[in-house]
């Protein structure tokens, strides 16, 4: 990046001489016509004598100078002829000799480079023009600036710049426009002495130093603010692409740009000063010899003087500079002098003219194009377009199209006769090409015209015109410095005689109206030949022609006709008398009636809710006497609230003295649209505007708060926030967050982003229980841009924990009760509380009863409890619920106990025999249990009876799957034997 150095040194005070001016010539200033062509702009001066010695394009003047003994004669033709809108002296005025700043007369450099001369002129400036400089800042409170600086910026700090650390850029700011001819007297005399205002653009520090971003940003912003003309009196020997891509963007903004090579006496390339469209300014003395440390090489494009420059300093001082920056300001001056008289200029003809004038000083090497000489570039009207080219990389320095050259002279003599070779007195031979010169012919058709031309030797083109004479030409006519070109003789021929017509033979229109106009130029001679070339046209102030202001004849039988279209602007001259000028001159009344005044008025829905279109009707009423319908269309734009569409058009429609058309907009967002309607108008009906608010409200929207509650003290609950669109039509998805807050523990996190569709969206957070208590839960939504914000509430119990318990006595048989107890304790930490309530215990299995019990707590401290019993008819499993609800301050907690039930099975024996096992079996549900039956000796088992029933004289009882209590008895009897005794062969 490029470091950027001031190029201005401060001197000790030297005097210097004050300008003197030379008298005024005899002239005539003449105004032409609007619309001439180049060509057609010559042929004036041509036809009617005179030589232009200088012009004013923006009010469309011209200074022509005529013979003083010829002055009355040629003033008159210039009266008559259609092309002329004024002719008049060129009055002269004594001027204010030099200006009345009291330290002028040490500013030599004004005087040297022909300042004084323009200074003196009658001149006038056509508007403000503008010159960014960029720089340290501009002391704006200096009694001899002050008003001329605007607010600019500073790139640094963000200020307007209107102060200056340093007093670089306020010594710049006073060489290009102080206050000039001020009353009371005041200081020195500013380059831009009319209407040149400057504006302080910061890219250096204090130091005087910049850096490549700073300088561009300084560019672009000047560019984009309305300066005509940027200096910048600093320069580097590093080339930025970046920063030519700026100055290119600023020279497509036609703006004048000008900087300093450099105070270092070397020939090295210098930026910005080398850059394309650039012009780079070196120094000269007062001697008009190169400043011995200015730079110099291919970035030079023009010379200024630099050395002890007087200007304006901080703290209301002056002082004396030596440097570029100097010899940069008076450039920059010059050229802003030059747009300020002439707005039309582009930013290549000025940098032309400054060029192409330079006088000689040092070598091209050194100056470029020479010594600035702003006196000549005044007087200069040519449009030759000139950028600098730029030095390496961007260019080869150039181009050279300086320093001026000492015109040179000649003179051309010769006859003027007319076909029938009778001499002609009064014409007019005048150079049309390549010179400058006028004479008139002498009674024996003689003329002896003196011609200037730039350099040692031209080829010219003189024409010779007469009123009743077509004009002849004679091209290539080679002169030179002293010689006389002699025999340059010309036959005019004899204009017929025409007769003018229009038709329609009058006119009306509203005013912006046209209205079409055929011409008609007939040949009234004998032998009548079609008439050729161009009808042209004049009025007041206030219509125009197309074209304009001649128009083409296109030939027909012994006549000719072109068309115009004639345009009422303006009602000021109304009724108007339109002139065609051929040979001769022929008018119509030609009427411009003042549009009838309209009145716009709108009409919206209004207030809207977002996405709600709004219909607005645009009424435009005819306010004038005679009303009639306005018809066309109006534009109507908004801005505000998202609005769309932001430019729409309609067509007005309806009778009477108001038609109206109707367009829709719609918000996006909550706010205020801004409704303008614009009617342009018609060809009777004036435009007029008119303006409407719209107020768009936000969509309502509903907020709902869902938490899990209760829950026990230290746990969290989930609570989650449902956000949805209440608004009438179609719906939309509220967007943003929900804030949370809680009056007891806390919400993690404290907000949540909402997702959802179809209008309703949705999210949740995390609520810590971490005290006990009630806490209030609020869900805030802050709304978006189309929602408005809403709440909701949810509120949750957070109760102490607590266990609960239950014992019951188990085993028990069956029909024996079992005793439970149950109790429930707090067991969160810190003071306990004791727990309360009444709840069922329930009891389920084993056909127990009750199956439900109540329990009615009690108890201190941390603990209470409850008693009850539960029975079997069954033997089994019973399981003891006891669900406690909790109560105000404590969270519900769940116990269960298990009680066996089991069974019994009573075995007993009869006498002369055992059952094993015997007396009370106890066994549990679902068990089998075998008993064996042993009888004594000699006995048997006589029966066995289960649960009173026999089953014989078993030996082996077995119960299987036992569920109720059983009995099992043996009896047994004796063995009885019989014995039966024989005798063989006998009885007994």
């Amino acid at each position: 990046m490029a470091i950027y150095t001031l190029g201005m040194l401060l001197a000790s005070t030297t005097s210097a001489q004050a300008p003197s001016h030379g008298p005024a010539k005899s002239s005539l200033i003449i105004k032409l016509a609007a619309g001439l062509s180049t060509a057609e702009q010559a042929s004036v001066a041509a036809r009617n004598g005179g030589v232009e010695t200088k012009s004013i394009p923006a009010l469309r003047l011209h200074v022509i100078e005529v013979p003083t003994n010829a002055l009355d004669q040629i003033l008159a033709k210039y009266k008559l002829d259609p092309h002329v809108a004024r002719a008049e002296l060129n009055n002269t005025r004594k001027f204010a000799e030099i200006p009345s700043d009291p330290l002028y007369p040490q500013q030599w450099a004004l005087p040297q480079i022909g300042w004084d001369s323009v200074f003196g002129s009658d001149a006038l400036t056509s508007g403000w023009v503008t010159v960014a400089v960029l720089d340290t800042g501009i002391d704006a409170t200096h009694p001899d600036l002050n008003s001329n600086v605007l607010p600019g910026t500073s790139i640094l700090d963000g200020s307007d710049g209107t102060t200056d650390p340093s007093g670089h850029g306020t010594r710049v700011a006073g060489i290009v426009a102080a206050h000039t001819d001020t009353l009371p007297p005041v200081g020195i005399a500013g380059v831009g002495f009319a209407d040149v205002r400057v504006m302080p653009v910061t890219v250096l520090d204090a130091d005087g130093l910049g850096q490549d971003s700073d300088v561009i940003a300084g560019v672009l912003w000047a560019a984009d603010h309305g300066a005509d003309v940027i200096l910048m009196p600093f320069s580097s020997t590093d080339f930025s692409a970046s920063l030519q891509e700026a100055i290119d963007y600023a020279w497509s903004k036609n703006i004048v740009l000008v900087a300093a090579m450099g105070n270092d006496s070397v020939n090295a390339p210098s930026f910005p000063a080398g850059d394309r469209g650039v012009i780079g300014v070196a120094a000269t003395d007062a001697a008009d010899q190169f400043a011995s440390f200015s730079n110099y090489g291919p970035s030079v494009f023009l010379a200024a003087p630099g050395t002890d420059i007087l200007t304006t300093d901080l703290f209301g001082a002056y002082s004396m500079t030596n440097g570029t920056s100097s010899s940069a300001a008076i450039v920059a001056g010059a050229a802003a002098q030059l747009m300020a008289f002439d707005p039309t200029l582009t930013n290549g003809i000025v940098v032309g003219r400054l060029a192409r004038n330079a006088d000689p000083a040092g070598t091209q090497l050194q100056t470029g194009n020479g010594r600035i000489n702003f006196d000549r570039a005044f007087l200069d009207s040519g449009t030759e377009f000139l950028q600098p080219a730029g030095s390496p990389p961007v260019g080869d320095g150039g181009p050279f199209v300086g320093p001026y050259r000492a015109a040179g002279s000649a003179t051309i003599t010769g006859t003027v006769k007319d076909s029938a070779n009778n001499l002609i007195s009064g014409a007019t031979v005048a150079c049309t090409a390549n010179c400058n010169g006028s004479t008139t012919s002498a009674a024996n058709g003689t003329y002896s015209l003196g011609v200037n031309y730039s350099g040692n030797s031209a080829t010219v083109s003189i024409t010779a015109s007469h009123p009743d004479f077509l004009s002849q030409t004679l091209a290539g006519i080679s002169v030179s410095n002293g010689n006389t070109a002699a025999n340059r003789n010309f036959t005019l021929t004899p204009k017929r005689a025409t007769a003018t017509s229009w038709s329609p033979t009058s006119g009306t229109v509203f005013l912006g109206g046209s209205q079409s106009f055929t011409i008609t130029v007939t040949d009234t001679s004998g032998a009548p030949t079609a008439p050729t070339g161009t009808v042209t046209f004049s009025s007041a102030s206030g219509v125009t022609f197309n074209p304009t202001p001649t128009c083409t004849l296109t030939a027909g039988s012994g006549s000719s006709t072109c068309s115009v279209t004639v345009t009422g602007s303006s009602i000021t001259n109304s009724p108007y008398t339109l002139t065609a000028h051929y040979d001769s001159d022929s008018t119509v009344a030609f009427t411009v009636l003042p549009l009838h005044t309209t009145t716009t008025s709108v009409s919206c829905t209004s207030p809207v809710l977002v996405t709600v279109p709004s219909s607005c009707t645009i009424t435009v009423t005819d306010a004038a006497s005679g009303a009639t319908a306005p018809t066309g269309a109006v534009n109507v734009t908004a801005s505000g609230a998202g609005v769309s569409p932001t430019s729409v058009s309609c067509t007005l429609a309806g009778s009477g003295s108001s038609t109206s058309c109707s367009v829709t907009f719609t918000g996006s967002t909550a706010g205020t649209i801004n409704v303008s309607a614009s009617y342009a108008g018609d060809s009777s009906h004036a435009n007029s505007t008119g303006n409407a608010s719209i107020i768009v409200n936000a969509r309502t929207t509903s907020t709902t708060l869902s938490c899990a509650s209760p829950i026990a003290l230290g746990s969290t609950s989930t609570c989650s926030a449902t956000v949805t669109d209440t608004s009438s039509g179609t719906a939309m998805t509220p967007t943003g967050s929900v804030s949370f807050t809680a009056s007891i523990g806390s919400v993690s996190p404290t907000s949540c982003t909402l997702s959802g569709s179809g209008g309703t969206a949705s999210c949740s957070v995390t609520f810590n229980g971490s005290s006990q208590g009630t806490a209030s839960v609020t869900g805030s939504y802050g709304g978006d841009p189309t929602h408005s914000a809403s709440s909701g509430n949810a509120s949750i119990d957070v109760k102490r924990t607590t266990s609960t318990s239950v014992t019951c006595a188990t085993p028990v048989i069956v029909g024996q009760p079992s005793s439970c107890t149950v109790k429930v304790t707090d067991s969160s930490s810190g003071q306990n509380v004791t727990p309360t309530g009444t709840f069922n215990v329930t009891a389920t299995g084993a056909s127990v009863s009750p199956t439900s019990a109540s329990c009615s707590l009690s108890g201190n401290g941390a603990n209470a409890t409850c008693t009850m019993n539960f029975a079997s008819t069954t033997g089994g499993s019973i399981t003891v619920t006891a669900p406690y609800p909790g109560d105000a301050t404590h969270f519900s907690s769940t116990g269960t106990a298990t009680i066996t039930v089991n069974l019994t099975i009573t075995a007993s024996a009869g006498a002369n025999g055992t059952i094993s096992p015997s007396g009370t079996v106890t066994l549990g549900a679902g068990t089998n249990q075998t008993f064996t039956i042993t009888p004594n000796a000699n006995y048997h088992v006589a029966d066995v009876l289960v649960d009173g029933s026999s089953v014989g004289a078993v030996t082996s009882y077995t119960f299987n799957n036992v569920t109720t209590n059983h009995t099992i008895s043996a009896a047994f009897a004796i063995n009885i034997f019989t014995i039966t005794a024989s005798v063989a062969g006998a009885a007994l």
